[in-house]
């Protein structure tokens, strides 16, 4: 495992600055649907984990401080490859959790994810991310990543359960996931009466502004 300087992003793209200390932003977050977001109870509690070769190297997952971009774990994944730089999906380590969501309804889901090493000759590396079956996420040989990036999406429940799963092996170096976020859209819309009292205001300022200019 290496040890990040975490840099935050906004959609896959880097930004220079350092992790948030204390309580994981995603238990913060307003709405958010993932149980244990950000890993803090220092285990893959409410995750279920899967992969039978990948689980066989329990030392080469899991979860820790140093893997953190915010609070004080964030999970890691490492080489759960049989044969070193051939990318099969069965050595993958897959990390799933159903949640209960609105059919039809739209959720913004968004997390942080770091790659630690550059990818040198004979090595290979898989990240995958997929919501009730379908790719969001799927990168192989993937470089270096100097830092967390933050990958966001729209998805859409459908009734009952749905499925969110991330899949990685890494032969050289780490994956480090933290912060994951679900968060129904119509919750980030603000309410009618908050826009209504915005609205006052912006017109109340017009009107002195007037005022001020006549005087």
């Amino acid at each position: 495992m290496k040890n990040f300087t975490a840099a935050a992003a906004l959609a896959a793209s880097l930004a220079s600055t350092s992790a948030f200390a204390g309580t994981s932003i995603c238990d913060a977050a307003a709405g958010n649907l993932v149980a244990n977001c950000g890993f803090e109870t220092g285990d893959f509690t409410d995750w279920t984990l899967s992969g039978t070769y990948a689980l066989s190297q329990s030392n080469l997952f899991g979860v820790d401080s140093y893997d953190a971009y915010s609070g004080g774990y964030g999970a890691y994944f490492g080489n759960t490859a049989s044969t070193p730089g051939t990318y099969s999906a069965a050595n993958n380590l897959v990390m799933t959790q159903d949640i209960t969501l609105v059919a039809g309804e739209q959720y913004t889901l968004s997390f942080f994810l770091a790659q630690s090493t550059p990818i040198y000759t004979g090595y290979t590396n898989y990240f995958g991310v997929t919501f009730n079956g379908t790719s969001l996420l799927s990168e192989t040989g993937a470089a270096a990543t100097n830092g967390f990036v933050e990958y966001t999406y729209t998805v859409t429940g459908v009734g009952g359960s749905n499925a969110l799963a991330f899949a990685a092996q890494n032969d050289d170096g780490d994956w480090s996931l933290d912060d994951i976020e679900l968060i129904p859209l119509v919750s980030q819309i603000p309410e009618p009466g908050s826009v209504a009292v915005l609205a006052m205001g912006l017109l109340g300022l017009g009107l002195a502004m007037q005022r001020r200019q006549r005087a």
